[in-house]
């Protein structure tokens, strides 16, 4: 019991420290990976950490000087000039704001690519074809029925134990509007975790299957 409540206050001052931390934030030119994300001034950056380029260089639009009054020489520059001036600057912002947006698309999909995927399917494959060789060493008399089902009661308490701890773990993060760089990570192992609780879960249930047939059959008989 005193391991238990001191595991509960360790929990606890833990939370507390990633709630004061939550309160600053050390990254550098932010664009909404965290759930604090705020931007008043609409620059694509989060207000609440450090910014390395807060203005965009664009290029200015060239003064036009005009001639002196005891100048001889009175060039005024012509509205075709004006014109071209103009054209060529407004095609030079936009091929920027083009290639702004490419860059923008491009990195999108690198980060989507990097993100890292659930390993649904390696999983399920790994899992079965772990508990089918055990299976088949029951069968040829080299491991006992016994040991087999305690090999996979270990590792069916385990995964619950570490899928249902990083679940309570997201469930603070999320209460507490906290999303560090390692959230994805936690993500991935609770799912992960999950995925391979599920199957033991059904071998164990499987395993079982007579004792709740007699529940079932007794509460139709009951009623």
């Amino acid at each position: 019991m005193k391991q238990i409540f001191s595991l509960f206050l360790a929990v606890t001052f833990c939370l507390l420290l990633c709630d004061l931390q939550a309160q600053s934030c050390g990254v550098v030119d932010c664009k909404g990976t965290c759930g604090r994300f705020v931007d008043a001034n609409q620059d694509g950056f989060c207000d609440n950490g450090h910014i390395s380029q807060t203005e965009k260089t664009t290029p200015d639009h060239p003064k036009t000087t005009l001639p002196e009054s005891g100048s001889d020489n009175k060039e005024i520059p012509s509205s075709s000039d004006t014109m071209l001036n103009n054209s060529t600057l407004d095609s030079v912002i936009t091929s920027q704001d083009t290639i702004e947006n490419i860059d923008c698309q491009v990195k999108t999909t690198e980060t989507k690519k990097k993100e890292s995927r659930y390993h649904l399917f390696p999983i399920l494959i790994g899992v079965f074809i772990a508990y089918l060789i055990t299976f088949i060493l029951v069968k040829c008399h080299a491991l006992k029925k016994i040991t087999h089902r305690k090999i996979w009661n270990v590792i069916l308490t385990l995964t619950f134990l570490i899928s249902c701890l990083l679940g309570l773990l997201l469930a603070f993060f999320i209460h507490y509007n906290y999303f560090p760089t390692w959230y994805k990570d936690i993500l991935l192992y609770h799912v992960d975790f999950g995925i391979a609780m599920t199957l033991v879960a059904l071998f164990h249930v499987f395993w079982h299957l007579n004792y709740f047939k007699t529940i079932f059959c007794k509460v139709k008989k009951k009623k």
